[in-house]
């Protein structure tokens, strides 16, 4: 039997450029929600949040994706962010600001930071 790290991964997927949140567990099930192309060489927002069921995934303040992440419970292992252990998962670019938060965050609270770091890059 295989065994496996329970843990999350934020990448994109690299062909499509396509942000990508995936998590999965101890006997190797997982789950992901992806969406909102950010592969165009401008400044994109990118956020994720899970609520202990479901995981949203936003660029640029809107809401592009969701999946059930039921069953995943927070871990000590490894979250990935822009590193892909996988072929062809990564992040080409650069990651201006990282953070994670002890709550998921509404929707409206993305959209103010998204709005907020936009006027400073843009």
């Amino acid at each position: 039997m295989a065994s496996y790290n329970a843990g999350w991964r934020f990448t994109t997927q690299v062909l499509t450029g396509a942000i990508r949140i995936q998590g999965w567990n101890a006997s190797g099930n997982d789950f992901s929600a992806r969406g909102g192309l950010v592969a165009d060489g401008e400044w994109h927002h990118v956020a994720a949040t899970w609520d202990g069921t479901t995981v949203h995934v936003f660029a640029d303040g809107e809401l592009v994706d969701s999946g059930s992440g039921a069953g995943y419970a927070p871990t000590t292992n490894d979250f990935l962010v822009g590193a892909g252990d996988v072929a062809g998962f990564g992040m080409h670019g650069r990651i201006s600001r990282e953070r994670v938060y002890k709550k998921a965050l509404s929707a409206e609270e993305i959209t103010q930071l998204y709005t907020s770091e936009r006027n400073q890059y843009l």
